[in-house]
């Protein structure tokens, strides 16, 4: 391993930490999540699609999110910096536009499990969020919605938003091994899947922060008057029985557990992790 992992190895043998939560304790789902960086490197392997400029602007929003975030759940401040070439046992966000990052079902960015030294590794695929069009669009098509820092349409996404959103979920759920053991019987607002049904009793919940909001965003205004969209989230609140309003930085949700329109998470079950999706 080398010298910049320690905190991998801090994590995986879980050692205890001095993290005080800072809101309603009686809001506090289960432990906070230990963050042993500082710092997350992003780094534009987009081979020109997100200019150096536009890049930038990501980063400074993305600094001004982690401000309100950190303090939201109580973690360590952490600041996003500019890399090319970020050291071993980092955290690193990569925009990347190679298709051989694009995942099945073209999904819009990802999180890697660690690596052998501890480098957690985010990928936003900016090839499949911005598609190129290589050939005329067929007559009545209009261009993609989505957008470097802000959509072009009103149902779009930006860069900048997944981004957000796959940089706030690396920090709660480092390595993709946080879960929160959740009782839905004891919901007043219980979900329900999309056929109606209610979903009741104990499980260990993934730990996203963002896909129960999953299409819900905010807007901040960097230094040079530039709107950037960033992701909503979830507050620690949402993941407890017994949590006490806001349940999401947009403040639009109900209950805990409950979820915005197109929003879902993830459950573990015997036979490993499933999403489920509600109306």
């Amino acid at each position: 391993m080398s010298k910049n992992s320690n905190w991998f190895l801090q994590f995986f043998n879980d050692e205890e930490d001095d993290y005080t939560y800072k809101k309603d304790i009686s809001s506090k789902p289960c432990d906070i999540p230990r963050v042993f960086v500082n710092m997350v490197y992003l780094v534009n392997s987009s081979n020109g699609v997100v200019s150096d400029d536009q890049c930038n602007r990501i980063v400074e929003a993305l600094n001004t999110q982690l401000a309100t975030f950190c303090d939201d759940w109580s973690i360590k401040p952490v600041i996003v910096a500019r890399s090319v070439s970020p050291p071993s046992g980092s955290y690193q966000l990569i925009l990347t536009s190679d298709s051989q990052f694009t995942t099945p079902g073209r999904a819009n960015g990802y999180q890697m499990p660690p690596a052998a030294d501890g480098t957690i590794k985010a990928y936003i695929c900016v090839n499949v969020i911005i598609p190129v069009v290589t050939t005329p669009l067929p007559t009545g098509t209009t261009p993609s919605p989505n957008g470097i820092l802000y959509p072009t349409g009103t149902d779009g996404i930006s860069v900048s938003r997944v981004a957000s959103h796959e940089l706030l979920e690396m920090l709660v759920k480092q390595g993709l091994n946080k879960l929160y053991l959740v009782n839905l019987s004891t919901l007043l607002i219980r979900p329900r899947l999309i056929n109606g049904t209610e979903i009741s009793g104990e499980f260990p919940f993934i730990a996203e922060v963002s896909d129960a909001v999953n299409r819900q965003s905010y807007t901040i205004i960097t230094s040079d008057s530039t709107k950037v969209q960033v992701c909503d989230y979830v507050m620690p609140s949402w993941f407890s029985v017994v949590g006490k309003p806001p349940f999401n930085y947009n403040n639009t949700l109900q209950g805990p557990l409950t979820v915005s329109p197109e929003g879902y998470y993830a459950k573990v079950a015997p036979d490993g992790p499933y999403t489920i999706k509600y109306r």
